[in-house]
C-alpha cells in the first residue's frame, strides 16, 4: 500500500487546562517567551508582563480594556529609576530605596530629588509587551478578544507627534571624533577595539560581540570579517553580513590579535577553546549578559575619561553603544554616500535586493574606502 495516498488523521480537539491564578498565567507565558526571540526581547516580555499581572488580583483573562488603561495610568507616575523587581531597586544608586515615596504610598512622590517620570517611550514598552501577551492568549483560545489592542492604539495616537519627533531627533549622544579617538586609545584594548569597529564599520553592539577570528569569518589579509549568526545575541541585521577593514582597522585588529593570543582561554593542548573576537581579561567571551556588560564597560570607560560624570539625567548626555553606529552613519552621509550605499554598508535590507547580497559584496571595499570613517589613530 502507498502510505503517501493515505489521509492524515485530524488531531483531536485540545482540552484546555484551566488556569486559575495570576501566577499560573505568568508561568505559562514565561515558558512560551523562552522558546523564541532575542534575549533582550524575552527579558522585556517577561518583566513588563510580570509587573502588569502582579498589579491585579484577578486573572488576566478576566481583565478588560478599562483595567489595562488603569494600569497605564499608574505607569505614568512610575519613576524611571525604580526597577519593579523583587525586591525593588533604584537605578540611581545614590538614592535610598527605603525612602522611595512611590513604594511608601505617598501622594507627593515628586519629593524625591531623583524622581524622573517614566518617559512615554518606556510606557510604550509596557503596553507593547502586554499586547503581545494578550495576542498569545487569543491564539491559545484563552480569551475571545484582545483588550490591550484598543489601549495600545489609543496610546500610539496620543503620542504620535512625540514619536515622530523622536524618529527625527533620536535621544542619543552625538559622539565627536575626539571622543571616539579617546574611547579607542584610552581604554583597555579589548574594549577599544569594539568601539573602533562599531564606529568605523557602522555595526551594532551585538554584531561586534558576534565577531570571530575563525578563518571562516575573518580574513585579515583580504581585509574583511563576516558576522556569524548567533541566536542568543539577536539578529537585527537583515542585509549583507560582511564588514570591510581598511588599513587603519587592520592595523588595530592585528595589534589586538597579539593581545588576544596572549589572553584567550586555552585547553590542555594549548589550542584556544573558542574563536570569539571580543573577550574579557580572563580570556572568555563576554557571557550571557554580553550586551549589558559591554554597555556598562562603555559607561565606566566614559566616566574614567571624563566624558561623563555618571549622574547625567538626560539620555542624550549619556554614552550609548548605538551612538558609534550613528557616528559612522553621519560620517558616511557627510562624505556624500547615498541612501542605498549607506544601507549596504550598514547591512540594512536595501529595497529591491530580494534579500540576496552576493552581487553587492564586490562593491563593499569601494564603499568603505569612500565613505567609511577614518579616525586617524
Amino acid at each position: 500500500m502507498n502510505t503517501w495516498t493515505q489521509t492524515i488523521e485530524v488531531a483531536p480537539p485540545r482540552d484546555l487546562e484551566p488556569w486559575t491564578t495570576p501566577e499560573q498565567y505568568y508561568r505559562e507565558w514565561s515558558l512560551h517567551v523562552d522558546k523564541r526571540g532575542a534575549k533582550n526581547s524575552r527579558r522585556n516580555n517577561k518583566t513588563y508582563v510580570g509587573v502588569f499581572i502582579r498589579m491585579f488580583e484577578k486573572v488576566p483573562a478576566d481583565l478588560q480594556s478599562a483595567d489595562i488603561e488603569a494600569f497605564m495610568a499608574r505607569m505614568e507616575r512610575k519613576c524611571s529609576r525604580l526597577m519593579l523587581s523583587d525586591p525593588p531597586e533604584c537605578r540611581g544608586h545614590w538614592f535610598d530605596i527605603e525612602q522611595c515615596p512611590l513604594l511608601r504610598g505617598q501622594t507627593d512622590y515628586t519629593s524625591c530629588k531623583g524622581y524622573q517620570p517614566l518617559d512615554p517611550a518606556g510606557q510604550w514598552s509596557y503596553i507593547c509587551a502586554i499586547n503581545r501577551f494578550y495576542e498569545w492568549l487569543l491564539e491559545e483560545g484563552r480569551i475571545k478578544h484582545n483588550p490591550a489592542l484598543k489601549v495600545m492604539r489609543d496610546f500610539a495616537s496620543r503620542y504620535s507627534s512625540l514619536f515622530d519627533e523622536r524618529r527625527r531627533k533620536p535621544r542619543r549622544r552625538n559622539f565627536k571624533l575626539e571622543e571616539i579617538r579617546s574611547l579607542v586609545t584610552g581604554t583597555p584594548i579589548n574594549h577599544g577595539i569594539g568601539y573602533m569597529l562599531m564606529a568605523k564599520c557602522l555595526i551594532r553592539i551585538h554584531e561586534v560581540l558576534k565577531l570571530s577570528f575563525d578563518p571562516e569569518f575573518c580574513n585579515l589579509e583580504e581585509g574583511w570579517m563576516d558576522i556569524p549568526m548567533n541566536w542568543e545575541l539577536g539578529n537585527k541585521r537583515k542585509g549583507n553580513m560582511r564588514i570591510i577593514l581598511d588599513a587603519e582597522a587592520k592595523r588595530w585588529v592585528r595589534q589586538y590579535k597579539v593581545w588576544w593570543d596572549e589572553h584567550v582561554k586555552r585547553g590542555k593542548d594549548g589550542k584556544p577553546l573558542h574563536h570569539r573576537f571580543l573577550i574579557t581579561i580572563f580570556g572568555n567571551p563576554w557571557g550571557k549578559e554580553a550586551v549589558h556588560n559591554y554597555n556598562t564597560a562603555l559607561q565606566n570607560d566614559a566616566i574614567e575619561l571624563g566624558l561623563m560624570t555618571g549622574k547625567e539625567t538626560r539620555r542624550q548626555d549619556r554614552t550609548n553603544s548605538h551612538a558609534f553606529r550613528a557616528f559612522g552613519t553621519t560620517a558616511a552621509r557627510d562624505a556624500g554616500a547615498q541612501d542605498a550605499d549607506v544601507q549596504l554598508i550598514r547591512g540594512d535590507l536595501a529595497p529591491g535586493s530580494l534579500e540576496r547580497y552576493d552581487a553587492y559584496l564586490r562593491r563593499l571595499p569601494e564603499l568603505y574606502a569612500k565613505y567609511g570613517p577614518v579616525l586617524g589613530i
